[in-house]
């Protein structure tokens, strides 16, 4: 059972993965074929260029707090199912936390055409790209038992 549910945070994992590649691909090709049209709305507001950095940037560390104190949570239980479905919710929390930055870049990117945006999207999906979740990062997270370890890492 706990490999299955591994394997299927692992598969929204990649799902969220994919799915960063898709919009970027798409906001480049829309960005390419539409740049004269969009150059005519250049957003000069300073408020937009300084804050939506700062704002999309702070995501990245409250997502490994959120984690953190989810998996602190966890780590106080003694059923090894229990702590798999808190560490698969504070998973799914911090990747979507993750994606948050890299929706609100190429959002900006689209409308201003200015690179730092993309670059805040490629540091985002650095991020979430080594943010993998496996049998180890699980039993390394919640702080299993000698027993619950040997349960995972052996018979799945």
């Amino acid at each position: 059972m706990i490999n299955k549910e591994l394997i299927r945070l692992k598969t929204i994992y990649y799902l969220l993965l994919g799915s960063q590649i898709f919009i970027f691909t798409i906001t480049l090709i829309i960005h390419q074929k539409a740049g004269i049209l969009l150059t005519n709305y250049n957003i000069n507001n300073d408020i937009f260029i300084n804050i939506l950095p700062i704002i999309g940037l702070t995501y990245l560390p409250l997502a490994f707090y959120v984690y953190s104190k989810k998996c602190k949570k966890g780590k106080e239980l003694e059923n090894i199912e229990h702590k798999l479905r808190i560490y698969k919710s504070a998973s799914l929390t911090k990747y979507i936390l993750f994606k948050v930055p890299g929706i609100l870049s190429l959002f900006a990117y689209f409308l201003s055409s200015q690179e730092q945006y993309s670059y805040i999207f490629i540091v985002a999906f650095i991020v979430l790209l080594f943010n993998k979740p496996s049998k180890e990062r699980f039993v390394k997270d919640m702080k299993l038992s000698i027993n619950q370890r040997a349960t995972i890492l052996i018979k799945n």
